[in-house]
């Protein structure tokens, strides 16, 4: 807050942070004469000396425009966007005196009468009078409203539901059922219903679904959530007896129906349609995904009424709100109106959703048609969701834990947690013929291999040759790539179906003499293995997905080959001596500058078959680097 005074002989800035949707009592009380400002706020008082060299008198002088909640750089004009007010104000009171401390805690507590002290100069008691509006809505309140530190919100969807489609779009709103505990909240969702008791009345007593649910073998009448037994009801008459299928609770809140009756509780099926009437313990920010980051649009909103209907206010200047038909489509019974997302200070930027039905919300993921936005697309899928850091949306707008996004289970609804779940997308510039870039020119990249040999299939002394069936691991890393939605059990990371493949080192078996050994492959696999944590959350994406950097997270790629490679046998002692042969594993069509082979520090080779042969006896397996012309084995 920016004070000037004087004919700008003083000016100071005050900052104090403002929570969003929550009452702020400010007041300033200026000492000319002594030259002291005293600044309370939510009854937290300052004091601090006027900050001016001048030694001249301050006077306020006279004349001049008053405007609320426009910022003026000119007289009368200068106004911009970003400098205007987007909230509320309850009570406004200019004093031609400097007001004492004692007055001006007693304002922060709402506790200032009318006609306190003396008449303000200025105040709201005649404001269709003193003030013109512009852009204005007003409306009449209450002190208990406008005074009240809660920060809950008692929302109503006009449109009657069954029990569970109610507690579903309560949810998806990042709220619960309403359920008093208490003579004071049934008075409160009571008054709260009321403006909406005609539009939900569908014929019976009740218009609103309660957060309740009985059950009949314990005889208890439970919160619908959590299963606990209330310790309070308000049923009408006595507490009625849990019997199927009347295991749901409606609340009476309309004030047409007899007065004993009013925020009473029936016993009613849950097949029966009611009102949901959803409470939100704390403003909740629904988020916005998919929009290039450059959008007009707010990427924040929470949910307030518009017109008798829900609607979603941007954290600064776009609103969603519904809309009826249009009047030339009315003949069209499939027509049931459409969601506008519009800039209210720049009509002309909008997007439309069509409704599918009179009970279709914007929740969840969904097409939009766009008009003058910056991002230059005339449809858009977007998201919205009130689900929180660390979940996935469902297209319909419910919410699952990330971990559970492509985990091969159906948790989604729909199914739609486990859609799109490559785990790999190639950028067109990628291409899969060169190897990963080397960090320097001196460094090559590495590839770490591991080799298992599962059994020596024969040694052929005629032949000189010998056979093993071979696993073999090679891993390493590529930083141009990213991945996604990663388990930690990497087997259930494979890139083996996938239609294009990254860069993946050409293994060639050799033997003594650098001889080409005959390889069968038996089986394949590439997969990812898991290091680190997720990047940050990009919400230009309409799907919240966990992506890796592929420089903390390896490409590993298992084949299970039979070779057979060529050995030169010393018989000069045979059979009574001791033979070594070799196999060289080499990375094909690359050279040590840009690719360098290292085993494995601690599984570089392990053996798990037989070593008592008919004829012979394995003593021991030895895996090592070394260099063949310009390749590293």
């Amino acid at each position: 807050m920016t004070l000037h005074c004087c004919g700008g002989v003083f000016q100071d800035l005050y900052n104090f942070s403002v929570t969003l949707r929550q009452w702020l009592s400010v007041c300033v009380a200026m000492d000319l004469e002594s030259r002291l400002v005293s600044l309370m706020v939510d009854g937290n008082i300052a004091k601090h000396k006027l900050d001016t060299l001048s030694e001249s008198q301050l006077r306020v002088r006279g004349g001049g425009l008053l405007l609320l909640g426009q910022d003026q750089d000119s007289y009368g004009g200068g106004f911009t966007n970003t400098q205007s007010l987007s909230g509320t104000l309850a009570d406004l009171r200019v004093y031609d005196r400097v007001l004492s401390d004692v007055e001006m805690l007693v304002f922060g507590k709402c506790e200032m009468a009318a006609d306190a002290s003396a008449d303000p100069i200025i105040s709201f008691s005649n404001i269709e009078r003193d003030f013109e509006m512009v852009n204005v809505d007003l409306l009449e309140t209450t002190k208990e409203r406008s005074c009240a530190a809660r920060r809950d919100k008692i929302l109503v969807f006009t449109e009657p539901l069954v029990f569970e489609k109610a507690k579903h779009i309560c949810g998806l709103s990042g709220g619960k059922l309403a359920l008093p505990m208490s003579d004071k909240d049934t008075w409160r969702l009571f008054n709260e219903s009321v403006p909406f008791g005609s539009v939900c009345n569908t014929g019976s007593m009740f218009s609103f679904w309660l957060g309740v649910q009985g059950d009949a073998e314990t005889q208890t009448w439970n919160h619908y959530l959590t299963g606990e037994p209330l310790s309070y009801t308000n049923f009408v008459g006595r507490q009625p007896v849990v019997e199927n299928p009347l295991i749901c609770v409606g609340f009476v809140g309309d004030d047409k129906i007899d007065s004993r009756e009013h925020g009473g509780w029936h016993t009613v099926g849950c097949k029966e349609t009611a009102c949901p009437i959803c409470h939100l313990d704390k403003v909740v920010l629904l988020k916005v995904r998919g929009l290039c980051k450059a959008s007009l649009f707010d990427r924040q909103y929470f949910l307030t009424e518009d017109n008798g209907s829900v609607a979603f206010t941007g954290t600064h200047y776009s609103m969603i709100t519904r809309h009826s038909p249009l009047p030339d489509s009315h003949a069209n019974a499939s027509d049931h109106g459409f969601w506008e997302l519009a800039r209210l200070d720049r009509p002309s930027v909008k997007a439309t959703l069509q409704m599918k039905s009179p009970t279709h919300y914007p929740f969840g993921r969904h097409k939009w048609t766009v008009q003058n936005d910056v991002c230059g697309n005339d449809a858009e899928v977007i998201t919205i969701t009130s689900c929180k850091e660390g979940q996935f949306t469902c297209s319909d707008g419910s919410c699952i834990e990330i971990q559970q996004r492509c985990d091969m289970e159906l948790d989604c609804p729909s199914g739609s947690d486990e859609m799109g779940c490559d785990f790999l997308t190639l950028e067109p510039s990628y291409n899969s013929d060169n190897p990963p870039p080397r960090s320097a020119p001196n460094r090559p990249v590495e590839v770490q291999i591991q080799l298992h040999i599962y059994a020596i299939e024969s040694i052929d002394v005629d032949n000189f040759e010998f056979t093993c069936e071979v696993e073999v691991t090679a891993e390493w890393f590529d930083p141009r790539l990213r991945f996604r939605h990663l388990n930690h059990a990497t087997e259930l990371n494979s890139l083996s179906g996938d239609e294009k493949l990254p860069w993946t080192p050409q293994m060639e078996f050799l033997g003594d003499g650098l001889t080409t050994s005959d390889v069968l492959e038996r089986r394949s696999s590439l997969s990812v293995r898991r290091y680190s944590d997720p990047l940050a959350d990009d919400d230009e994406e309409e799907q919240a997905s966990e992506v890796f950097a592929g420089k903390e997270n390896s490409l590993l790629l298992m084949r299970k080959v039979t070779v057979t490679t060529p050995c030169q046998f010393d018989l000069e002692k045979f059979p009574f001596d001791e033979q070594e042969c070799s196999m060289r594993l080499v990375i094909a069509g690359i050279t040590r500058d840009y690719i360098t082979v290292i085993p494995d520090e601690k599984y570089g080779i392990s053996f798990s078959g037989r070593r008592n042969l008919l004829e012979y006896v394995l003593v021991k397996e030895e895996i090592s680097k070394q260099d063949v012309v310009r390749y590293l084995s």
